[in-house]
């Protein structure tokens, strides 16, 4: 890390003052200047926008929080809080679809929550003393090499589904956080279980919600070959099974390169700006892939795009140095069987399972968060509550 007055460290501080002024002005943050789609691909974006009519904004359903689970209240009133802390290290959670209660069947929204629940998770943050902090600040942290202020918490959800502008902005704004929408560009408006553009602008006019890039048709699973699994379509050469070929490498770089500057391009015609970062589909970074090329193509290409990558972990932990260093992020993925209890045990048991991307051990100057052993007692319920990340 820079010391305070060297060269390094005005350098950073002249990057980061150009990067928000170039923020500010709608400008890209990375060094690729602003986003010039190819006009073939700003056509096709045009085309596609137009064709879905997604003009509808539908109304809101107010939030409305309840009391604290009795549990976590009483954990908390015992001065079992987490402890402030100068570790500097960052929180991200991952949220999906969001639904009122009741909830629907479990069946195809497992990594669903309800209203109350995401109510009962922001309560929780709050009354651990928990701040949340925006794609820039991670950003301004990543550039100058600094760490982030103690006990800060980056909201996100993936997908764009419509319970995050029906349900969830209202929670938001009641608890007093901010969040991040990955949008997979193709989907917005396509249906009704999706948010409209209309409602994607309004998202961002609240100043409650940023914006970042979830691909823009690529977002689901290929065959990687005869009689192999699905797999992400993103790091997969396809396998056509009516004409028994795979996809050439040429031809999947070319798709994955069209399909970024689909998403970039829509985003920017829709007066949303150039989103500071990505977020793997199924958080699939390196594999499974039938291809030993192709994902490095995907990270080399994303990375010079996106400023901040994010993949999902489970169990969560929380974004070491490493990670900042190299941009891409871990996550905690929240879903429908992670109470407010279960949520901060995993944030506290996080503190002693840190690990780089390489899966490595990062070097410690403490514990994260502040949190000693046996500062808290054992909260989780004795089930195992992973999930792979989705």
């Amino acid at each position: 890390m820079s010391e305070p007055g060297d060269g390094g460290a005005q350098m950073g501080r002249r990057r980061f003052i150009q990067a928000t002024a170039a923020l500010a002005s709608g400008l890209a943050i990375s060094s690729i200047g602003r986003y010039s789609p190819p006009p073939s691909v700003a056509r096709a974006a045009a085309a596609a926008t137009r064709a879905t009519g997604a003009d509808l904004t539908r109304p809101q359903v107010p939030g409305a929080f309840g009391s604290l689970d009795p549990a976590l209240a009483t954990v908390l009133r015992r001065g079992y809080a987490l402890p402030a802390s100068d570790s500097g290290q960052l929180l991200v959670l991952n949220y999906h679809k969001v639904f009122g209660e009741p909830a629907p069947s479990p069946v195809g929204n497992a990594i669903s929550v309800t209203v109350s629940q995401l109510a009962q998770h922001l309560q929780m943050l709050r009354a651990a003393g928990f701040r949340p902090v925006r794609l820039a600040d991670v950003y301004r942290a990543r550039l100058l090499d600094a760490p982030m202020p103690p006990r800060s918490v980056l909201i996100t959800f993936d997908d764009g589904t419509a319970g995050q502008w029906i349900h969830a902005d209202a929670v938001l704004r009641q608890a007093g956080f901010t969040a991040v929408a990955f949008l997979i560009t193709s989907f917005v408006g396509k249906a009704a279980a999706f948010v409209s553009w209309p409602e994607v602008r309004s998202m961002v006019a609240s100043g409650r919600w940023e914006i970042g890039d979830h691909t823009h048709n690529d977002h689901h699973t290929v065959p990687s070959g005869p009689s192999m699994p699905m797999e992400s379509a993103l790091i997969t050469r396809a396998w056509n099974p009516r004409t028994n070929t795979l996809e050439t490498l040429a031809a999947a770089e070319t798709r994955v390169r069209s399909d970024f500057d689909l998403s970039l391009s829509t985003l920017q015609r829709e007066r949303l700006g150039r989103p500071l970062a990505f977020a793997y589909p199924f958080s699939r970074v390196d594999g499974p892939s039938n291809d030993p090329v192709l994902p490095d193509f995907v990270k080399d290409t994303s990375s010079k795009l996106f400023p901040l990558r994010f993949t999902n972990f489970s169990p969560g932990r929380l974004v070491a140095p490493a990670d900042m260093a190299v941009g891409l992020l871990p996550r905690f993925e929240v879903h429908r069987l992670v109470t407010a209890l279960d949520l901060y045990e995993q944030i506290r048991e996080a503190n002693y399972s840190r690990t780089t991307v390489a899966g490595q051990p990062v070097p410690s100057s403490g514990p994260v968060l502040g949190l000693e052993r046996g500062a808290a007692p054992t909260l989780a319920h004795g089930a195992d509550h992973s999930h792979p990340g989705l």
